[in-house]
């Protein structure tokens, strides 16, 4: 069971931190299978490109060989040495960083995950501790500004919307597609990209994310480079109104203020997230009753900006 989040100043904070970082290298020093290695815990912290602006799982090929040899001789001593890489981050993490212009709520939920990180450390294994798993990816994401915190979800700067999902689904799709990327927001690039992570749901709720959009139109108007938002995930699918009523909202309000949403792929092995928490959904996919697919929302700038000023009562 995750430990409740404990929020320290931030002195407290980074003593604790030192603390742990000095306690988890002296574990490695103290290990037996370290002499069989040829790469200290600095210089392998060194590879993570902290300036990447490609999306949260992309990572340098030279950390990700240094941690399969680490991994081969020892699957415990990788986990430390990637521990510490999120300690170190965590250390030394500075919201002035960050390459855009960020709200005072958006301040928050950062602080907010620091906590979340830190009050998390104790409770997962080595295995957790692996560049091959999504969940300390994201966490490592937050950390170097690669994954932005949004409410019910992170958004991941400088994505793109790709040409082929318009070309998925015949001509409507195709108009569709190209009337909400080139029309009305300029092109297929440069957008936020949404991602849900799994160790933070807090807000993923309807008042979460009308929350959410509120923060994201923000976001726009602060960076004014991005053309708007897009996301795929199974939730978007119109087959869950009929399976999932009460996900509606998820595709309703975007789509009813001025998201397009596009048929992306079906998932036909149940590994989407469809079935992960809804044991109706599984029992339908068992029976072949219910195929997930994935559809992808593309919400314009304008019309996001546009909801938001609604829902402020701004004409």
């Amino acid at each position: 069971m995750v430990r409740p989040i404990i929020k320290m100043n931030r002195l407290a904070r980074k003593q604790e931190i030192q603390r742990k970082i000095d306690s988890i290298k002296m574990e490695v020093l103290s290990s037996s299978s370290y002499s069989l290695l040829s790469i200290n815990l600095d210089d392998y912290t060194s590879f993570y490109d902290l300036k990447s602006t490609a999306s949260y799982g992309h990572l340098d090929t030279k950390i990700l060989a240094r941690e399969k040899h680490i991994n081969e001789v020892s699957d415990r001593l990788a986990g430390l040495f990637n521990q510490y890489l999120l300690l170190t981050l965590l250390r030394d993490f500075d919201i002035q960083g960050s390459d855009f212009s960020l709200s005072s709520v958006i301040k928050k939920k950062y602080q907010h995950e620091l906590d979340r990180i830190e009050s998390q450390l104790d409770e997962f294994g080595h295995n957790f501790y692996q560049l091959s798993n999504d969940k300390f990816l994201k966490d490592l994401a937050i950390l170097s500004h690669r994954l932005i915190p949004m409410g019910a979800e992170f958004i991941v700067p400088y994505s793109g919307v790709p040409r082929t999902l318009i070309l998925k689904q015949g001509f409507i799709q195709f108009c569709k597609g190209f009337w909400a990327c080139v029309v009305c927001s300029g092109g297929f690039y440069p957008y936020l990209e949404l991602h849900a992570h799994t160790l933070s749901m807090g807000e993923f709720n309807p008042e979460g994310w009308l929350q959410t959009y509120m923060n994201l139109a923000e976001f726009l108007e602060d960076n004014p480079a991005f053309r708007g938002v897009v996301s795929s995930s199974w939730f978007l699918d119109p087959a869950l109104d009929q399976i999932s009523p009460h996900l509606l909202y998820l595709r309703k309000i975007p789509e009813e203020n001025g998201a397009t949403i596009l048929f992306n792929c079906w998932d036909y092995d149940g590994k989407s997230g469809a079935l992960d928490k809804s044991e109706s959904r599984r029992r339908l996919f068992e029976s072949e009753d219910y195929r997930p697919a994935v559809y992808t929302r593309i919400w314009p700038r304008k019309k996001l900006l546009s909801f938001k000023n609604k829902k402020l009562g701004i004409v």
